[in-house]
């Protein structure tokens, strides 16, 4: 996990990076705080809060390799820092 994003949601990007099921992700992310809700939103890449919501968006278009300035300034507007862009990005190059 990164150090530059907070544990709940390095998380939530991880999961909704994840394209298996993997229950130890699962497990881990429990244990840091996130409830069943949260973990199944996160795999279905979303989330209730605002700030992991776009980072979540972030990491799919990076991922997809379509990230557009717009995914990065909405990550922005909701308060994520450049160092937690950084962060995000380097987990989607993971796996």
């Amino acid at each position: 996990m990164s150090s530059e994003l907070p544990l709940r949601l390095a998380f939530q990007v991880r999961l909704a990076l994840s394209q298996d099921t993997v229950e130890t992700l699962a497990a881990d992310a429990s244990r840091a705080g996130l409830t069943g809700d949260e973990i199944d939103a996160a795999r279905a890449g979303r989330s209730f809060d605002i700030q992991a919501e776009a980072a979540i968006a972030l990491a799919l278009r990076l991922r997809a390799g379509e990230c557009t300035i717009e995914a990065r300034r909405q990550a922005e507007h909701v308060g994520l820092r450049d160092g937690e862009v950084s962060a995000i990005a380097a987990l989607t190059e993971e796996d």
